[in-house]
């Protein structure tokens, strides 16, 4: 993986206290700042954590009524859960997807 996923996992673990599993509560703003990137190009990070299969979303953050907003909640799949569930050690599956090879055309014989 890329540094900048490798470090927002870091920031994650850091909210692990052993007990909270499946309750780890990070926003994307907290997330940024934690490891000095914009807001912008933390998305992708999360996205890439959660297809390697270090975590997973346990509850999908909203934008409240009054206009506040929470923070989505997260499992690492490495542990047990808060409601002892057993871990799911998703990241040991995954495989690294091969690029697809470019079909190359040769030029048109009859080509004007």
């Amino acid at each position: 993986m890329k540094p900048g996923p490798r470090a927002l996992y870091v920031a994650i673990k850091r909210r692990y206290n052993g007990h909270n599993n499946g309750r780890i509560s990070i926003s994307h703003e907290e997330a940024a700042k934690a490891i000095s990137v914009s807001r912008n190009t933390i998305g992708p990070y999360f996205k890439t954590l959660i297809e390697h299969g270090f975590i997973r979303v346990t509850r999908k953050g909203y934008l409240g009524p009054e206009g506040n907003g929470r923070a989505s909640l997260y499992a690492l799949t490495e542990a047990q859960t808060a409601d002892r569930k057993p871990a799911t050690r998703e990241f040991a599956r995954w495989k690294k997807q091969t690029p697809r090879a470019k079909s190359v055309r040769g030029h048109p014989k009859n080509c004007d």
